[in-house]
């Protein structure tokens, strides 16, 4: 039966629709590519399957792999913010009393410092990368985050030479 093979046809972009990373976005780009009218083409979870059939993905199976790859690389960019805002409201600077004087000094953490130089190399590629540059939201989130970890290096690099030199004394 012809219908029968058009949902065979159908289901693995369908199935590829399902994807978790596919947001609102896509949904809209996706319906705009392949014609869909408004309000036709909702994430799986709520679309009609006749919705979805009628719209011939299989045709459009193109659209639906750049759509479902589009989503799933901004998902990657969206994580590795999450993880550089999670990072950075852990880290701490500890203080310890100078031997002679009891003056606190700051001690910087390995782990502070790796996690800058990481994250910051990790911003850099995003800025440099495609998605950073297209979508409006990656791009301010990259260049606040690029801006803020200058300045914690720029802070670090000045707070650590001043206590050198203080210590020296």
């Amino acid at each position: 039966d012809a219908r029968l093979a058009a949902v065979q046809a159908a289901l693995p972009r369908i199935d590829d629709l399902r994807n978790p990373a596919m947001r609102d976005r896509h949904w809209h780009a996706l319906g705009a590519a392949v014609g869909a009218p408004a309000g036709v083409l909702l994430p799986a979870t709520r679309s009609p399957l006749r919705d979805l059939l009628a719209l011939d993905l299989p045709r459009h199976a193109d659209a639906v792999a750049a759509a479902v790859d589009r989503a799933r690389r901004e998902l990657a960019v969206e994580q590795a913010l999450a993880r550089i805002d999670a990072a950075w409201a852990a880290h701490t600077l500890t203080f310890s009393p100078h031997a002679g004087t009891g003056v606190l000094l700051a001690a910087i953490p390995p782990a502070l410092a790796d996690g800058l130089e990481t994250d910051v190399i990790a911003l850099q590629n995003l800025a440099s990368g495609r998605l950073a540059q297209a979508n409006a939201e990656f791009g301010d989130r990259v260049r606040a985050w690029r801006g803020r970890l200058a300045g914690v290096d720029a802070v670090l690099t000045s707070w650590t030479a001043a206590q050198r030199k203080w210590v020296a004394l």
